[in-house]
C-alpha cells in the first residue's frame, strides 16, 4: 500500500513538468513577431509577388523623377510615390484605383482602350478628377502612399497615379503621372493582385496520457 502512495505521489510531481515542457516547446515554435515601430512605412512590411514598379514622367516623357510602386499583401492594396529628385517636393497626390468602366466613367475624362491604350483628361479633370487623394496642396516631401483593402477591388484594375512636384527655390511645378510601358500618354497602369504564399502550419503539443 505505501509502495502504491508513493507511486501515485511522484506521478502527481511529475505532471506539472509534463505540462510546463509542453507550454515552453509550443510558445517557442511560434514565430517571433515583433510591433511595428511609430511612424514605420507600410512599405517596410512584406508584399506577396512581384510589385508594379514604373516611372512617373511628365507630359512630354522628358524627365522620370519619381516612381510609383503598387504592391499587396494578403488584405491590403499599397500605392506608394517616391521622388528622387533634389530640390522638388510632392505637392499634390491622387489616385484613381477601379476598374477599366469606372475609369471612363470619371468626369472631364476620355479613355482610348482600343487604340494607343491613352487616357485624356480635360483641364478641369486633373488631378481632381480623380477621386483619392489629400484634396489639398501641400509639402510631402519626396514620400507618399496610400493603403486599402483589397476586397473593395476586382482580380485586376487599373491604377492611375498623379503627382504634382513644386520646386523648393523658385516654386515652379511639373505635372508627372505613372507610365507603363504599353501605354502613350494620359498613362494609366494595369495591376492584378499578386498571390501570397499560404501561412505556415500551426505547430503544437500531442496530448500525453499518463
Amino acid at each position: 500500500m505505501k509502495t502504491r502512495i508513493k507511486h501515485a505521489l511522484l506521478l502527481m510531481m511529475t505532471v506539472p513538468f509534463i505540462l510546463i515542457s509542453c507550454q515552453k516547446n509550443e510558445y517557442n515554435d511560434k514565430p517571433e513577431t515583433t510591433a511595428p515601430a511609430a511612424g514605420q512605412l507600410k512599405t517596410d512590411l512584406v508584399y506577396c509577388g512581384t510589385p508594379l514598379v514604373a516611372p512617373m514622367v511628365d507630359y512630354a516623357q522628358s524627365i522620370a523623377p519619381a516612381t510609383v510602386t503598387v504592391m499587396n499583401d494578403a488584405t491590403n492594396l499599397l500605392v506608394k510615390f517616391e521622388l528622387s529628385e533634389p530640390g522638388w517636393f510632392i505637392n499634390l497626390p491622387a489616385l484613381f484605383i477601379g476598374t477599366p468602366g469606372q475609369l471612363a466613367a470619371l468626369p472631364g475624362v476620355t479613355v482610348d482602350f482600343n487604340g494607343p491604350n491613352t487616357v485624356y483628361f480635360n483641364s478641369t479633370s486633373a488631378p481632381f478628377g480623380l477621386p483619392i487623394g489629400p484634396g489639398n496642396y501641400a509639402n510631402y516631401g519626396n514620400y507618399w502612399e496610400y493603403s486599402m483593402p483589397l476586397g473593395e477591388l476586382p482580380e485586376c484594375f487599373v491604377v492611375v497615379a498623379y503627382a504634382r512636384i513644386r520646386n523648393i527655390d523658385d516654386d515652379s511645378f511639373i505635372d508627372i503621372w505613372g507610365k507603363s510601358p504599353s501605354k502613350t500618354s494620359g498613362y494609366y497602369l494595369n495591376y492584378c493582385r499578386q498571390e501570397c504564399p499560404p501561412p505556415p502550419p500551426l505547430g503544437g503539443c500531442e496530448t500525453a496520457y499518463a
